[in-house]
């Protein structure tokens, strides 16, 4: 959009390739000793019932929250995945300037169900249903080290080629979400003896969802473009054979 995109932070040359321990010293210099911090909280329903006629139901609903803060890493303010300072560092220094994530309640809410029925001449029919979040959107720039050092006044650190700068905060977009269906039919027959088959009939997403699984995260021409969608409706014929 032709905006600027502020915050970043390169190690100092001097210092790049120094190795201590960010939990210690962050906890030194905060005087509260919060450092890096992840903190979830999570909650859980499951339910299995079993009814008359043959008839049972199960499923669930998880649903939860996740804050990811490493804001007072003072050694590299933007980064949010470091447990130590290292080279690796100063070649990433500008990898994320979001220094706190928030994995929202809807984010990770989660609703499985099944069950089962009998159905006439022995024949028995499950069904499976879920709906989880869709895939995060993300947009990452890979900036050259001669973009970088336009704004830097310098190369950045470690002689890299490029250094990738997030575009969208993470954990704040996301695709629609993802909701199949599935449906199997299976009856046993008796083959004399201990023999014993059971024929099964598959429908995999019957709506025939084509919600995407993965995506291209590199902004440029072929940003946002789906690498894999969830497989399309699939009917598929099986059994087990039991001597």
């Amino acid at each position: 959009s032709g905006s600027r995109i502020c915050g970043l932070y390169n190690v100092t040359p001097s210092k790049f390739g120094q190795s201590r321990l960010v939990w210690k010293n962050s906890r030194t210099l905060d005087p509260e000793g919060n450092g890096s911090t992840r903190v979830s909280h999570f909650t859980n329903a499951q339910v299995d019932a079993r009814l008359a006629g043959g008839f049972r139901l199960g499923g669930g609903v998880d649903l939860g929250r996740s804050i990811w803060d490493t804001c007072f890493v003072v050694e590299n303010p933007q980064a949010t995945t470091i447990v130590f300072v290292t080279a690796n560092v100063g070649q990433r220094a500008v990898e994320q300037r979001y220094c706190r994530e928030v994995q929202s309640w809807l984010a990770n809410l989660q609703v499985k169900l099944n069950g089962s029925a009998p159905l006439p001449y022995g024949t028995t029919m499950s069904v499976t249903y879920q709906n989880l979040a869709g895939q995060e959107i993300r947009a990452d720039y890979n900036a050259t080290a001669a973009q970088v050092a336009t704004s830097l006044g310098r190369a950045p650190s470690g002689a890299v080629r490029t250094v990738t700068i997030p575009i969208i905060a993470p954990y704040t977009q996301f695709e629609k979400r993802r909701a199949q269906l599935d449906l199997r039919f299976s009856k046993s027959v008796a083959l004399g003896g201990s023999r014993r088959l059971q024929a099964n009939l598959d429908l995999y997403n019957i709506f025939n969802a084509n919600s995407v699984l993965e995506r291209t995260n590199t902004y440029g021409a072929r940003w946002n473009q789906p690498l894999n969608i969830l497989p399309g409706r699939m009917v598929q014929v099986g059994g087990t054979l039991t001597f």
